[in-house]
């Protein structure tokens, strides 16, 4: 470091005849001066200010020179001695422009402040090592600021690991060294051990007793919420519910009883964790975007803790939902629905694909009995194939009037019992404890609460619909309660005496009004049928055609599998796509897909025009659902009237769950016509297409609770989602079973005309394949 004694002492050998004067320079040291860094620390503050020219010495000593060597010598100082308040200003403004000056811009700028050229260039490498210094300085204060903010956050984590408490019972962590597999398998032996003097020692006690307070002591009171007791842990819930079984009691005593022994206790096991779930409210469970509402997994996991199954395999994701709603139907009526697997597989076609059942409980199948499911569950989409589920289903009724149907999965936590009846290749789709409470009204309607919660194998479905699936909208408990409302609701219109209404006015009778329903759900299972991947039926796939417009279509040739007392189709050839219109909401496409108005831009059986309804058949509460009978009227050429047309189009849409349908078919007049005034169906044989509209799933996950209103059913609840997945199906007949080039090729540009139709009409801005 420099001092004002140093700075003298230069002076002195270098010009002794001139009195040197403290932080004064001489010209034989310009360069020195210039090529020190005055952002360098000193204590000497005339110094650092010297090479500035902003203190009052330097005044002084432009006063002494003058006084001496006159005005020419005052000069030659200002050029060879410290910078002057102008030049200053000239360099730090063209520094600020320019910190990097050329030769010629230096030359430029010594000649208009009077410095000479390498001056120039000392002065700008010394404030470019000034503002670099400057910057690492302020870096290395950002540095050790972030360094100390990330050491009190390391020291709060460590205190925080310190005084973990377990999630279930509070109590300290304990931090062990991971065991060995044979101490791992010395404790499951123990646990083993334990639970079964459990077992023993709780059912001599249930003997000694007088009796228990039974089912009764859960209260369920479906008007606000249900409210039941805290649920019991897992190994006190398996020794005190074999006091609770079915009137067959404890299985032992039969053939295979451990193994039933070990179902019973497991289901009822399931069916408390039910009622807790029923029980929780937030932050447990968070409104869903579309109604309803979904479940936090991590908050649900750390309150069963272990849980009832095992940790899914690698590739699964988890979803639960819940929903309540009124449902047309008694309860008994409904408990039927559930526990008989035909019954069930009638009422939720466009969930389930298939299903088969077993009877492995003991007692009334209603009350109390176990049945071992294996469903297939469908989504309205060619892309995704059926999804695998097996699990037990229990009905127990809780009071007087009160159901609780419960579902589980079998893959329990080590127990050999269960994993006998697992057998088989593993599902995609792992129910954890799920079902549904039901309330008897007493006036003709039920009031159901629902929770479906389970793990699904993303490898079933397409990556562009994982989204759709995390989300929770594939089988979300609204979905399936709406599809049990919307099925209720034509059993009732069935049978009800109420007449339907045609456009001229007149009356539709009840006989011709149940074989238009009739006739109509036979078209919409078998648009179900077609439109879903295959699983089972006789189909061949003929090629992934690509249009002009770059869209893949499945070609598929069907032979539809007639029923019983109806004409069996030839061969069918099948066009199905999905696509994704982003930002385009579902209700959006479902109401432009319905606008009879505009039904001849894109559906080539309206012939360019729009249609009329001929007639409706309401089949639900909601706008648009029900079964139409619509007419093209096509303008005649010259005549200025409009001309009818021999074939109708018979149409049924539903859009009161999250899954859209508009399923339609061609009909002749006269066949319509006498199946109306009580005709035979059996002679009709009808090739539906049609379109299923599901939302995206983008920005419905769980962690986005958006409003919602779980209390009832909301069809604009659509137009909150930011996207469509629309899946269209189009059928024609293989005239003489013969499959050509054309055919393939008329087919393929039907569909993909309807879709860019469809996409110019509601102004999307692109249109992508899935």
């Amino acid at each position: 470091m420099f001092s004002s004694n140093v700075a003298l002492a230069i002076k002195e050998k270098n010009c002794p005849s001139k009195i040197a004067m403290v932080g004064e320079w001489q010209p034989q040291n310009g360069q020195v001066r210039d090529e020190i860094d005055p952002s360098i620390p000193t204590d000497d503050k005339d110094f650092i200010s010297s090479n500035t020219g902003t203190t009052d010495d330097d005044k002084d000593v432009a006063t002494a020179d003058e006084d001496t060597t006159g005005a020419g010598s005052a000069s030659n100082m200002r050029k060879r001695g410290r910078h002057a308040n102008h030049q200053i200003r000239e360099l730090e403004t063209m520094f600020q422009q320019c910190p990097h000056p050329d030769e010629n811009l230096r030359i430029a700028l010594s000649k208009r402040v009077g410095m000479d050229p390498l001056r120039v260039k000392f002065w700008f490498q010394n404030r470019r090592n000034a503002k670099k210094n400057q910057n690492e300085r302020q870096q290395n204060m950002v540095l050790r600021t972030e360094n100390v903010m990330l050491a009190e956050e390391n020291r709060a984590m460590k205190a925080a690991m310190l005084k973990k408490t377990c999630p279930t019972c509070k109590g300290p962590m304990v931090f062990i060294k991971p065991l060995t597999p044979p101490e791992l398998r010395r404790l499951h032996m123990e646990n083993e051990r334990l639970k079964a003097e459990l077992l023993r020692r709780t059912a001599y006690l249930h003997g000694v007793s007088a009796g228990t307070a039974g089912s009764s002591r859960i209260l369920c009171d479906l008007n606000v919420d249900p409210v039941v007791p805290p649920p019991p842990r897992q190994d006190d819930l398996m020794a005190d519910t074999m006091g609770h079984c079915a009137p067959g009691g404890c299985a032992s005593s039969t053939a295979g009883g451990a193994e039933h022994a070990a179902l019973e206790r497991h289901v009822l096991a399931a069916l408390n964790e039910l009622m807790m779930l029923m029980k929780q409210g937030e932050p447990m469970w968070q409104p869903a975007a579309l109604g309803g509402e979904v479940l936090d997994h991590q908050l649900y996991r750390a309150t069963t803790l272990p849980g009832l199954l095992e940790l899914p395999p690698p590739g699964f994701t988890a979803n639960g939902t819940r929903d309540t709603g009124m449902v047309m139907c008694t309860g008994a009526d409904l408990v039927r629905i559930f526990m008989d697997e035909n019954c069930w597989l009638e009422t939720f076609p466009d969930i389930v694909s298939s299903v088969s059942a077993s009877d492995i409980g003991h007692g009334c199948i209603c009350q109390g009995g176990v049945i071992l499911m294996n469903a297939g569950l469908r989504v309205l989409s060619p892309g995704v194939s059926s999804c695998n589920a097996k699990f037990l289903r229990q009905c127990q009724m809780i009071e007087q009037g009160v159901w609780a149907v419960v579902d589980v999965s079998l893959d329990a936590h080590g127990t050999s019992e269960l994993r006998a009846w697992n057998t088989g290749l593993p599902g995609a789709c792992r129910v954890l404890p799920s079902g549904c409470l039901i309330k008897d009204m007493n006036n003709g309607y039920c009031k159901v609460a629902m929770i479906v919660n389970a793990e699904y194998d993303k490898g079933f479905m397409p990556p562009l619909l994982h989204l759709l699936l995390s989300s929770g909208h594939t089988f979300s408990a609204r979905r399936w309660l709406t599809s049990l409302q919307r099925r209720c609701e034509f059993l009732a219109q069935r049978l009800s005496p109420a007449y339907g209404i045609s456009r001229a006015g007149g009356a539709i009778t009840p006989e011709g009004r149940n074989n238009a329903l009739e006739l109509a759900r036979r078209m919409t299972e078998s648009f179900y049928v077609a439109i879903s991947a295959p699983r089972g039926e006789a189909w061949r796939k003929v090629a992934d055609w690509r249009g002009r417009e770059s869209f893949q279509l499945a070609m598929h040739v069907l032979t539809p599998l007639a029923a019983p007392g109806e004409q069996a189709a030839g061969p069918v050839l099948c066009a199905t796509t999905t696509v994704w219109l982003p930002e385009i909401p579902p209700q959006r496409v479902f109401d432009y897909i319905c606008d009879g108005e505009r039904r001849g831009e894109w559906d080539v059986l309206a012939e360019g025009a729009r249609v009329q309804e001929e007639a409706s058949l309401a089949t639900a509460q909601f706008p648009l659902s029900g079964v139409s009978v619509l007419r093209p009227t096509a303008m005649a050429r010259g005549r200025g009237r409009s001309s009818c047309n021999k074939k109708l189009i018979l149409q049924q849409a539903c859009s009161d769950a999250p899954c859209m349908v508009v399923a339609y078919a061609p009909i002749d007049a006269g066949e319509l016509k006498d199946v109306m005034h009580g005709g035979s169906r059996a002679s009709l044989s009808l090739l539906p297409s049609g379109f299923a509209i599901l939302p995206d799933g983008v920005g419905d996950m769980q962690n986005d609770p958006l409003d919602a209103n779980p209390s009832g059913v909301d069809p604009m609840d659509h137009q909150r989602s930011r996207g469509s997945l629309v899946s269209v199906l189009w059928q024609t007949p293989l005239v003489g079973g013969n499959l050509t080039a054309q055919t393939v090729d008329n087919v393929g540009n039907n569909v993909s005309g309807s879709i860019m139709k469809i996409r110019a009409a509601l102004h999307a801005k692109r249109v992508m394949t899935v």
